[in-house]
Order: C-alpha cells, then sequence, then structure tokens
C-alpha cells in the first residue's frame, strides 16, 4: 500500500470587484458564466461540465492538461457539492479534486459577497485537506488574488 502525506490547512483569498454583489454572484449561479472562469483555460482542454446551481445540487468538472504543460494528458476531476446557498451574499461547497485516479484534495469552501463602496468585497475561506501534490496546488494561487494562512 502507498503511504500518502496529508497537509491540512486553512487560507482565505480576498478579492474586490467594481460590481455589485448580484452580478458577482450570478457569475457563480450561470452555468455558461460559471464555465468560462472556473473552468477553461489555456493549459487545458475541458472534456465535460455540469453545474446545478441549488443547495444539495453538483458541479462537475472534467479537464485533459494540454501537452505543453507538467502535467501532459493527464486528466483532472472536480466534484462538487452546494450545502448552502443564500442568494447574494453566501455559497458553501464540498469538493474533490481528483489528478488522473488519484483524489489530491478535498475541500470546504465558504465564499461570502458582501456590498463595498467600490462594489463588492469577496471573502473566500478555503479548508483543505490535500495529498502532497505541490506541481498541482501551485496553480491555485493566480490572478493576483491576496492569500492568507489562517
Amino acid at each position: 500500500m502507498e503511504d500518502r502525506s496529508v497537509i491540512h490547512s486553512t487560507f482565505v483569498i480576498e478579492r474586490n470587484y467594481p460590481a455589485p454583489p448580484e452580478r458577482v454572484f450570478a457569475a457563480f449561479a450561470d452555468p455558461a458564466r460559471k464555465r468560462r472562469w472556473f473552468v477553461e483555460g489555456e493549459g487545458h482542454e475541458v472534456e465535460h461540465y455540469e453545474l446545478d446551481f441549488r443547495t444539495g445540487g453538483k458541479e462537475r468538472a472534467r479537464f485533459r492538461f494540454k501537452e505543453d504543460t507538467p502535467l501532459k494528458g493527464i486528466a483532472c476531476t472536480n466534484d462538487g457539492s452546494f450545502l448552502d446557498i443564500v442568494p447574494n451574499r453566501r455559497i458553501v461547497t464540498a469538493s474533490t479534486m481528483a489528478v488522473g485516479e488519484k483524489c489530491i484534495s478535498a475541500s470546504l469552501v465558504t465564499f461570502e459577497f458582501m456590498p463595498s463602496e467600490t462594489g463588492l468585497h469577496s471573502s473566500s475561506r478555503i479548508r483543505e485537506h490535500s495529498s502532497r501534490a505541490p506541481m498541482v496546488l501551485k496553480c491555485v494561487k493566480r490572478d493576483g488574488a491576496s492569500c492568507s494562512t489562517v
């Protein structure tokens, strides 16, 4: 049996958007919009995406890394469930991510949407339990988001 260590972590990503909470919340609720910002990317091809945005609903994404990436040809799957949704205010999800056939992380994420003077302040608290896969996990930190460990 393979000995795999686990990393337990909690971190917060805070962002400000020049848009009202309703508009940002809608980007999570609409399947086409969510696919565009959450699943699509330059380094992989999307093989499947589905979103049932309601409490108890599911979200599933599967993509395959392109040839010019460190994980060329390997599939990545993200399976999630919506545990709590308060329109324009909060989304709570539980999800797992697998690279190839190995689960590399399980997460509980709370997204909070708070009106601000310039539009919206978003706080995302992520509690993650992951295997040691630093090459994959460092991909999470992108787009200039501020991250802090709690």
